[in-house]
C-alpha cells in the first residue's frame, strides 16, 4: 500500500507538484478527492470519506483511479467548453481559433484548428479526431460565437491578407506594394506605409 506521498515519488513528482497542478482541464485535488470518495472501488479500501492526501492504496490502484479520473474529467471539460459542431473560441490576446473540416479530402486528418489574429490567417494544424483537436485548444481558449467575424473586414485583416498574397507570391511587402500600387484598395491601404 502507498500513501499519496509515496505515490506521486513513484512518479517522480513531489507533493508541491500534486497530480494535477499542470493541467489545462481544471482538475485538482480537491475534485479528485470528490470523486475517488464515489467510487465502489475505493470504498473498499476507505469506509469513510478521505481526503486524497490521507489515501493508502495498492500502486495499480493508484493508477487506475488517476487515469480514469483524467479520461472521464478530460471529456466533461471539453464537451462543457465548446459545442459539438465547428465553432470559434477566443483566447486572451484576442486570437481566435476555429475548429473546421480539413478542406484537403486527401489528408487523412479529418479535423483542423485554424488561427486568426487582427490581421488575418496565421497558423493551422490537422488533427485525425475532433478531441485531439478540442486538447490543443483546451484551456487556452474558450468558446466565443462571432470571435472571427468580429476580426473580419479592418483595415489590419485586409492588409493582413495582402501581405500573405505577396508572400504567397515570394514577394516582400514592399516589392508586393511596389507591384500593386496602381490597385485603388492597395494604395489606400498601404500608401501611408510605404509612402512616407
Amino acid at each position: 500500500m502507498l500513501n499519496y506521498t509515496q505515490y506521486l515519488e513513484t512518479l517522480l513528482r513531489s507533493e508541491d507538484m500534486g497530480l494535477f497542478n499542470d493541467n489545462p482541464y481544471g482538475l485538482s485535488n480537491e475534485s479528485f478527492t470528490q470523486w475517488l470518495n464515489q467510487q465502489r472501488m475505493y470504498k473498499r479500501f476507505h469506509n469513510s470519506f478521505t481526503h486524497v492526501e490521507d489515501a493508502s492504496l495498492p500502486e495499480r490502484k493508484w493508477g487506475f483511479f488517476v487515469t480514469t479520473f483524467k479520461r472521464i474529467q478530460k471529456k466533461n471539460f471539453l464537451s462543457s467548453q465548446f459545442p459539438n459542431g465547428f465553432f470559434e473560441a477566443v483566447n486572451d490576446q484576442g486570437q481566435v481559433a476555429c475548429l473546421l473540416p480539413e478542406p484537403d479530402k486527401n489528408r487523412e486528418e479529418k479535423f483542423r484548428i485554424s488561427l486568426y489574429d487582427e490581421r488575418g490567417p496565421r497558423y493551422h494544424e490537422v488533427f485525425h479526431t475532433r478531441t485531439e483537436a478540442l486538447h490543443s485548444i483546451a484551456g487556452k481558449y474558450h468558446y466565443e460565437p462571432g470571435a472571427l467575424d468580429a476580426l473580419v473586414g479592418t483595415e489590419d485583416w485586409d492588409r493582413g491578407l495582402c501581405t500573405l498574397g505577396w508572400i504567397s507570391d515570394g514577394l516582400t511587402p514592399l516589392e508586393g506594394y511596389q507591384r500593386d500600387k496602381s490597385d485603388p484598395e492597395v494604395n489606400r491601404l498601404f500608401c501611408s506605409v510605404f509612402e512616407q
